[in-house]
């Protein structure tokens, strides 16, 4: 199959494949509307579907907290997505399930009588690191935008709303930072803008042991660095935390394992990415690229 441009790749909405240049959802949409869905995000190395089934645990969970039916029962949404990226045809890219609740008739705030919608994206991997960078690590700033309390709506839910994590990062651009880390009403560090984080000291990793999303990639990596010898800490942690430890790491999906080099202006460690992050970075390389933990995509 020759490659198609980005523009014509194709997007299942609803029972439909559709070029990506032609997907349009209604302007009725509860997830357009009010942000009332949910999605995963799944990365595809070497044509398997990197841990889809934790991915599809979670989207179960999440469905369950906000009382949203998926359109579709475990089985037929995993060959949906597999299905949609075989219509690609590509081997390494990402990929995001979303689910809406529905559309109504009219665009109001009711929630019953609708009927819950899939969107499969699939998009090309990307180097996550421009030409350059990849030697110096990111920046991130500690904003004062805080994370929106678990009983406000618990971030175990993944759910579509992400404004929180907009105007954070908007914040830490006006700091000069290319990402941002949020805490808590008390102070604690929860998660980064869409990542999970990490906190090296020595042979001690420290990650939040609350409010933040329950991260698949984060799990990969402990359990990686656990297998390495590391000691796991699953806590509280501050600021303080951060800004005095060797190397400072965030996870997500999309990203893998990234290095944080500075904080608010100051240099984490060296000010350059560490030991710590290129065992753990190549350990997840690793996993990633390990037939038994894929689901393998037909036809590709």
């Amino acid at each position: 199959m020759a490659p198609r441009s980005k523009d014509d790749l194709l997007i299942h909405i609803n029972g439909t494949l559709t070029p990506t240049r032609d997907a349009t959802v209604h302007v009725f949409d509860h997830s357009f509307l009010y942000g009332d869905g949910l999605f995963e995000t799944y990365r595809v190395a070497d044509g398997r579907v990197f841990r889809m089934e934790p991915h599809l645990d979670r989207m179960e969970r999440s469905a369950r907290a906000i009382a949203l039916t998926l359109p579709h029962g475990r089985d037929r949404l995993r060959e949906i997505i597999l299905e949609t990226i075989a219509a690609n045809g590509l081997r390494e890219c990402y990929v995001k399930s979303i689910v809406s609740r529905g559309c109504g008739d009219e665009p109001l705030l009711e929630h019953t009588g609708l009927e819950s919608r899939l969107i499969v994206i699939v998009r090309p991997s990307m180097p996550f690191f421009t030409e350059g960078m990849e030697g110096r690590g990111l920046s991130a700033a500690i904003v004062g935008v805080r994370k929106t309390p678990a009983a406000a709506l618990d971030p175990r839910v993944k759910s579509n709303n992400y404004l929180n994590v907009i105007t954070s990062r908007i914040a830490a651009r006006g700091m000069g930072a290319q990402e941002s880390i949020l805490l808590d009403d008390r102070g604690r560090v929860v998660e980064a803008s869409f990542y999970n984080i990490i906190a090296v000291h020595g042979r001690h990793l420290h990650t939040p042991a609350e409010g933040c999303l329950e991260g698949i990639t984060l799990e990969t990596t402990l359990e990686a660095a656990a297998a390495r010898d590391f000691a796991i800490h699953r806590s509280a942690i501050y600021p303080y935390d951060l800004e005095t430890a060797d190397e400072v790491l965030f996870t997500s999906t999309a990203g893998g394992v990234i290095p944080v080099t500075t904080i608010n202006g100051q240099a984490i460690g060296n000010g350059r990415p560490g030991p710590v992050f290129a065992t753990l970075a190549a350990a997840y390389e690793d996993a990633l690229r390990d037939p038994s933990q894929g689901a393998p995509v037909p036809g590709i």
